[in-house]
């Protein structure tokens, strides 16, 4: 995996919610089918590692990676991000496809991508209208406020 796929993919996971926990119990059968089940529908998970656990976070991610056959994208603090490729044949495409093609088409997420997009909807919308759209105008008309004449 190079580094700008895994840089993709760290910003992918950023904004993901942990779906799977490991805690006191070691990793088991059914943990890994858990793993292995959830990388096929979602393809990019993060584990939350308790503190209760027996191994670090990193040495569990390595474990997992190893039983599953999927790739640790980071391991940053008591989380893993781990990582399997789609197959080309399956009905969703892979997250890394994007990378590879250069022409899909991406969400703006820089400053100067919302800023394009800004300019373009201004251009399309029509010129609005010169004037005051309250209807006040900022000329006094004579007195105003709390009295309305009433005082000196």
């Amino acid at each position: 995996m190079t580094s700008k796929e895994r840089a993709k993919l760290k910003s992918i996971a950023s904004n993901m919610d942990t779906i799977l926990q490991i805690g006191k119990n070691p990793i088991g059968d059914t943990f890994i089918k858990q793993v292995a089940d959830a990388l096929k529908a979602r393809e990019l998970i993060k584990i939350h590692v308790l503190e209760t656990c027996e191994l670090t976070p990193a040495e569990t991610a390595e474990a997992l990676s190893e039983a599953v056959g999927c790739e640790v994208v980071q391991v940053i603090g008591s989380k893993a991000i781990l990582f399997m490729r789609r197959q080309k044949g399956e009905k969703k495409s892979s997250y890394l496809d994007e990378i590879k093609d250069g022409n899909a088409k991406r969400k703006p997420d820089s400053v100067k991508d919302k800023r394009k997009a800004y300019a373009a909807v201004k251009k399309a919308s029509p010129p609005k209208k010169a004037g005051n759209k309250s209807g006040y105008s900022l000329k006094s008309r004579g007195k105003s406020g709390f009295n309305k004449g009433k005082g000196k």
